[in-house]
């Protein structure tokens, strides 16, 4: 028995992700307004916007009919269509849960990712610490990413220091 190649195994990785992405986002049309299930399906896109970055794939998102509005241009650049669903699916979960830490924590990353507005990145990692973080200090996500809002905020103030009067 030979080892699989590569393109079979992309070929196969490609073919789970639109099947849990089907799944996913039945789960979304049948009970949209259960954060749980935008959670799940915020997440299943962040990592395969990582994937389809990391392992050059070409992945499509199948017809979703979720009301989203995700802009047309966007589907010539597929990884950064998908972090857009991502980004999109992490807000309808926070606004449904809005007690939760890491919807905050998840759209601030994805804002790295599209350059967004500084202020509103230290404003969403502040509210992901801000939250219920008693039960969740010892997670490696929370802890990378206070190191990278200490890192951000360093940053910053160094770029005050040298460009502003």
């Amino acid at each position: 028995m030979g080892k699989a190649k590569p393109e079979e195994i992309s070929t196969k990785i490609l073919q789970l992700v639109e099947r849990s992405f089907r799944c996913f986002i039945k789960s979304v049309q049948l009970e949209n307004k259960r954060g749980q299930s935008w959670s799940e399906l915020g997440f299943l896109a962040h990592t395969t916007a990582r994937l389809a970055k990391n392992f050059k794939l070409k992945v499509e998102i199948p017809e979703m009919n979720l009301n989203l509005e995700i802009d047309p241009n966007l589907y010539q650049h597929p990884q950064k269509e998908i972090l857009r669903l991502s980004e999109l699916c992490f807000q309808a979960a926070m606004d449904l849960m809005p007690e939760e830490w890491v919807f905050p924590l998840m759209l601030a990353r994805i804002s790295e990712k599209f350059r967004g507005n500084v202020k509103e990145i230290f404003r969403l990692y502040d509210l992901s610490d801000s939250l219920d973080v008693k039960k969740v200090e010892t997670e490696p996500i929370y802890r990378n990413a206070m190191a990278r809002l200490r890192l951000w905020k360093s940053g910053y103030s160094l770029i005050q220091e040298c460009f502003v009067p």
